[in-house]
């Protein structure tokens, strides 16, 4: 009888245990934006200008699934000016837009370590005429 009782108590764990390594109905997918997202340290370096370094602001594009919103990209001197960026694989890619300042902007930028916590841009910016292209290593706040 006490095998009978032991073998049952077995079984009922054994059904607890198999039931619990089946994926939940609800889960949702994790979206690739997500390790985008965020405030963002962005020192910024050119051969022909002056270095400097700013906040940049991402968020998702609540219209499209792939797209973020890069806020203060480029520095444009007025806070509230964004670029929009589309996620490609491992990378966002700004494709050339007009900014409200009349500048134009255009570039990429991707992860450069595993634990998200840093990116690599490169991008141009047009204004005035000049075209300018920088080299920018983000870090996240």
């Amino acid at each position: 009888m006490k095998t009978f009782g032991k073998l049952t108590l077995i079984g009922i764990l054994a059904m607890f245990l198999f039931s619990a390594c089946e994926p939940d109905e609800d889960d949702t997918t994790l979206d690739a934006r997500d390790k985008y997202v965020g405030q963002w340290h962005f020192y910024e370096y050119s051969k022909s200008a002056l270095n400097q370094s700013y906040i940049v602001v991402i968020s998702k594009d609540a219209t499209d699934e792939n797209a973020l919103d890069l806020a203060n990209l480029g520095n444009p001197g007025i806070e509230n000016i964004s670029s929009r960026g589309v996620l490609v694989g491992n990378k966002i890619v700004v494709h050339p837009q007009p900014l409200p300042n009349n500048w134009e902007i255009e570039g990429e930028g991707s992860m450069s370590n595993v634990s998200n916590t840093q990116m690599q841009w490169q991008y141009t910016i047009t204004a005035g005429g000049n075209r300018m292209s920088y080299n920018i290593t983000a870090t996240k706040q």
